[in-house]
């Protein structure tokens, strides 16, 4: 009977024996008493792209911070790792909502060997800095350069697809609010505080809009006319928040063009991926290359009137969306008058009678009365077509365009075409130059037209 009873007495004490263990070895932990850690960091990281250590998985970037603290179950901002000798992890929060924006994993092995063979080659900046991206997740990591390669930053950015969307000139970001063609007061409801400056700077553009319509002597650009657009996450390379995003008002009081800016390292890869999705999102590009040798990509959506080009440099790149109008329609053959955009009083009517026909776009300058619209194809300003008078004359007697075709003498060309096929074969003035060329043409209402070629620009003036 002794030996049957020794079995269940022999478990019992092992199994005390192990519990006393395990709570000896929690009593170590709590004590900071050392704990046998793994020196091998190869499965720190998993998932075949970007992915955050599983200690930390559950951190939400963007997250306010009892919310991570809860998910991982620490508040503090430092923790080493409970599995890996020599691993530690930062969290950096905003420093006004105290948000989750970046976690930064420390260790004490090279990293990029690790990271390479886990999630595939990095792109490179132009200092050697390595980043991973997945676009899906809009999560990217990174080497520090400070940190040789021993340590590895996790954030949020915006990806092109997230940040633009699909195919199409319709912005992803700015999806349901008024952008291109908003007023100010539009503006200013729709976005609230991702205009960065409107509190302090709103009032002076507003102030700018109407001095221009009294002032015969200002110059638009001269004047304030842009805000900044903040939004919230870094993109491609950028460490912190764009900086360089711009909203620029025209003299109508309405948005014309949002500028958006990128920063590769002077990464390759990234310039050539920017390249493939803004063709696949906007379409064929037009590829110019301006005076100081800066390349331009420019993308046309005739029907909806709006324009992206793309600026690119070494470090950077600029996407601007904007609203235009197109030469084509202005010198349309099938369209009534010299421009379609003339209206019946055109030319020789009073300025009034203009205003009357056409108070979307009549925009005096001061004493001097004008029709604004978008900015032609090439065009960097709104195109003004001048209504032109005698001084203290009741009424104008010619009404005159400038069409830009900066760095596209193609561009100059087709111009000339348009002009010959909607007035007939134009007569080259006497007072032509090799640089300087003029020509006459007479509509079939009888109105007179010249056109001067100069330094990438068209001048038209239509007269009785």
């Amino acid at each position: 009977m002794a030996r049957r009873n020794l079995v269940p007495f022999v478990l019992l004490v092992l199994i005390l024996a192990a519990c006393g263990s395990k709570k000896e070895e929690g009593d170590r932990e709590k004590k900071g008493a050392k704990v046998d850690k793994s020196t091998d960091i190869s499965t720190l990281f998993s998932g075949t792209t970007v992915t955050l250590p599983e200690e930390v998985a559950k951190a939400a970037f963007g997250a306010a911070q009892p919310d991570v603290a809860k998910a991982i179950g620490t508040d503090t901002t430092y923790l080493s790792s409970k599995k890996f000798d020599g691993v530690s992890y930062d969290l950096d929060y905003s420093r006004e909502e105290k948000k989750l924006e970046k976690i930064t994993v420390a260790s004490n092995s090279d990293l990029e060997p690790v990271l390479t063979k886990q999630w595939g080659p990095p792109i490179k900046t132009k200092k050697g800095v390595p980043f991973w991206f997945d676009s899906k997740t809009g999560t990217r990591a990174w080497l520090p350069d400070y940190a040789k390669g021993k340590r590895v930053a996790f954030s949020r950015y915006d990806s092109l697809e997230s940040l633009l969307g699909p195919k199409g000139f319709e912005l992803a970001f700015a999806t349901g609010k008024p952008l291109l063609g908003a007023t100010m007061d539009e503006l200013s409801a729709a976005w609230g505080g991702k205009l960065c400056d409107f509190s302090r700077e709103g009032a002076e553009i507003k102030k700018a809009i109407e001095e221009y319509r009294t002032d015969w002597n200002g110059l638009w650009h001269d004047k304030k006319h842009q805000l900044r657009l903040c939004l919230a996450l870094p993109r491609f390379v950028d460490e912190g928040t764009p900086y360089g995003d711009t909203i620029y008002f025209g003299r109508m009081g309405k948005v014309e063009q949002v500028v958006l800016s990128f920063q590769i390292g002077g990464a390759p890869e990234v310039l050539a991926q920017a390249t493939q999705f803004l063709d696949a999102k906007f379409g064929k590009a037009t590829e110019l290359t301006s005076t100081d040798g800066t390349k331009q990509r420019y993308y046309f959506d005739p029907a909806a009137k709006l324009r992206a080009e793309m600026r690119i440099s070494a470090e950077s790149f600029s996407l601007s969306v904007s609203r235009y109008f197109p030469v084509a329609e202005l010198l349309a053959a099938d369209k009534p008058g010299v421009l379609s955009v003339a209206t019946k009083s055109m030319p020789g009517g009073a300025p009034a009678a203009i205003e009357k026909e056409d108070p979307e776009h009549y925009n005096p300058h001061g004493t001097l009365p004008a029709l604004v619209f978008p900015a032609s194809d090439w065009g960097r300003e709104e195109m003004e077509v001048q209504l032109e008078s005698w001084d203290k004359a009741p009424t104008t007697h010619s009404y005159r365009v400038v069409l830009h075709h900066t760095d596209n003498e193609a561009a100059g060309d087709e111009v000339f075409a348009m002009l010959e096929k909607k007035l007939g074969p134009a007569k080259k003035d006497a007072k032509s130059t090799d640089t300087d060329l003029f020509f006459n043409f007479k509509a079939k209402d009888g109105t007179k037209v010249s056109a001067r070629r100069v330094s990438q620009q068209w001048q038209i003036e239509v007269s009785k």
